[in-house]
């Protein structure tokens, strides 16, 4: 590690490039530990119960996603954690920087005063401890704590060195080897003593683990800036030249800070708290490139590559490319035209405005005669009324014989895709395609829906009341005149008047007598033509409007079967191509996991020599 900046040349070069100021930025990625390994996975699940796992058979898509949860799970389960041992003399801050490295009070000095001889481990309630090996050099029980930011550090707090008891730096010496990372930490005022340079180079084969700490640097601080530095710098690298030549290290790794600063908060000093931060962030590199040594996580980087493999096989991405490239090709082909009516499709119209005429027939609210003239006038009416089945009936097949030609077409794309993805992926991917003539039917019954909104509309349109006292009306006029020549309109003037029983009875048998008269009968003849002829034009004018609206109904229904069609196979197209797109999102889902991979991959030797 490098001192901090400004104050003494570099010391150290391995780890210059791994930070970045005092947010302990990393500059590459956590790429190969369990977290990293288990997002990968995360994603491998959602793409598997995504459209591209139901391209797969269901008991491969079952065996996959089987898979990817077990190694989840693997993944889940806690990793490999980072064992550093904190080894000093007495009073050089060894439980504050614990309690400063785990931003909570964890330790305290009554942690050890029974045990000078024991080694105490602090660690995550849910993290193991291991060390079954040097069980007997530890402290029972652990100290447990919960804080996060050392979760995956066991921090073992050795006895002192400087003690007189040899037990002290026994323990010390036996543990060392079963420590990811010895911290030495010493004070300006003890980093001189000859204890500890003999002990350093007595475990000189374990000095690539070590780090060494110069706690308290705070107090090397003097009122003029410059002079602090030059303190420090002084230290250091007297430090540094007996680590060298007393010690045996070669490129010790230093950092010079304060852990009473950083717990406690007291009069920080912006460059000793950045050194913190930087030592802190070489602890989690060390821990981070353990976990990526590990068995367990170099396993199951290989059970998740092997899986990612599996999944491109079953999958196979050739077939993909070629579905896909068919399927746009197949729908770049003209053939949506639409629907046409033709002979078949008139006929059945015609069928289905007479059904619908013979319907508004039996329910006509006309008047007697006017019915009976109806029925003269035209011979459907000798039929038997059409019941709602008929109609359902006349209007399937006037939707058969319009949507002939679409079904056939749309039956074909749909075959062609259908058969596509029955070869390439069996009857699983199949199944999940479009059928064009369950889209069809819904259509039909769409339109058929707005047939019967439109009849029953015409139904409630038909005036009842309002047209039998029309024609009632109408066909009164004729007798109304009759009565008034036969009665004489001087003697309705009169009895107008002056009413009365007497000339209302005069009024009535004038009427009589001039009805036997030879005008009245002549008369008689007359209003009784009217009436035929009154009746003929009512019936004849209500044929044709019953026949009006009936014809036009059957329009609606063709021009509304029509426009369903071709939306239905705008719609079959638009599937078509979602189907296609999906393929391709598929081929660029599994490219990005398996490049997300590949780049965890890539960057693991890196990141083994960043810890290094």
């Amino acid at each position: 590690m490098i001192p901090p900046e400004g104050i003494v040349p570099r010391i150290v070069q391995p780890l210059q490039s791994d930070y970045n100021g005092s947010t302990i930025e990393r500059k590459w990625s956590r790429a190969l530990d369990r977290t990293s390994v288990a997002s990968v996975l995360d994603q491998i699940l959602g793409f598997l119960s995504g459209p591209p796992g139901l391209l797969l058979e269901i008991p491969v898509r079952e065996n996959l996603t089987q898979r990817t949860e077990a190694l989840l799970d693997k993944a889940h389960f806690p990793g490999e954690a980072l064992y550093v041992g904190i080894l000093g003399g007495t009073g050089v801050g060894k439980s504050t920087l614990i309690n400063a490295l785990a931003r909570a009070e964890i330790s305290e000095v009554s942690d050890r005063r029974p045990f000078t001889d024991r080694a105490v481990v602090y660690r995550y309630r849910d993290t193991e401890r291991g060390l079954d090996q040097v069980a007997h050099l530890i402290r029972e029980p652990d100290a447990l704590h919960d804080s996060e930011p050392i979760k995956d550090l066991i921090l073992i707090d050795l006895p002192d060195f400087d003690s007189t008891e040899l037990e002290n730096r026994t323990t010390a010496l036996h543990m060392l080897p079963w420590l990811d990372c010895v911290v030495w930490v010493v004070t300006p005022e003890k980093y001189a003593d000859e204890v500890f340079y003999r002990l350093v180079r007595d475990t000189a084969i374990n000095t690539e683990n070590f780090t060494f700490v110069l706690n308290k640097a705070d107090e090397l601080k003097a009122q003029d800036g410059a002079k602090s530095r030059g303190k420090i710098t002084d230290v250091l690298g007297d430090f540094a030249f007996r680590l060298r030549h007393e010690g045996g290290v070669e490129q010790p790794r230093i950092f010079a800070l304060s852990a009473a600063q950083e717990f406690y908060g007291a009069t920080p000093d912006p460059v000793l708290e950045k050194e913190f931060d930087r030592f802190r962030g070489f602890l989690m590199a060390k821990r981070d490139a353990k976990e990526i040594a590990s068995v367990k996580t170099v396993n199951l980087v290989e059970e998740t590559s092997r899986l990612l493999a599996d999944v491109r096989a079953a999958l196979r991405p050739d077939d993909l490319t070629r579905l896909a490239q068919s399927i746009r090709v197949r729908e770049a082909v003209p053939g949506d035209a639409p629907p046409s009516v033709n002979l078949v499709a008139q006929e059945q119209r015609q069928r289905l405005a007479s059904a619908v005429f013979r319907t508004l027939v039996s329910e006509e609210p006309s008047i007697r005669p006017v019915k009976i003239g109806m029925k003269i006038m035209d011979l459907r009416f000798r039929e038997e009324s059409p019941s709602d089945e008929l109609l359902e009936s006349r209007f399937q097949s006037l939707a058969d014989a319009l949507g002939a030609e679409a079904r056939r077409d749309l039956e074909r794309r749909g075959a062609q895709t259908h058969h596509e993805l029955l070869l390439t992926f069996g009857e699983s991917a199949a199944s999940g395609g479009i059928d064009p003539r369950i889209l069809i039917d819904e259509v039909v019954h769409k339109a058929a829906t707005a047939f019967s909104r439109g009849l029953s509309l015409i139904r409630l349109r038909r005036g009842g009341r309002f047209t039998r006292a029309r024609q009632k009306t109408v066909l009164a006029l004729p007798f109304v005149v009759f009565a008034v020549k036969l009665a004489g309109l001087s003697r309705i003037e009169t009895f107008l008047e002056q009413p009365g029983v007497t000339k209302g009875f005069g009024l009535a048998l004038a009427a009589l007598t001039n009805l036997f008269s030879s005008d009245g009968l002549v008369g008689l003849c007359v209003v009784l033509i009217c009436q035929l002829l009154l009746t003929w034009h009512l019936a004849s004018r209500r044929v044709r409007r019953l026949e009006r609206k009936s014809q036009s109904l059957a329009d609606v229904a063709v021009d509304e079967l029509r426009r369903s069609l071709v939306s239905a196979m705008e719609e079959f197209r638009k599937k078509q191509r979602q189907t296609a797109e999906q393929i391709e999102e598929s081929l660029k889902g599994l490219n990005g996991l398996e490049e997300t991979f590949r780049t965890v991959s890539q960057s693991e030797p890196r990141l083994r020599h960043a810890a290094s």
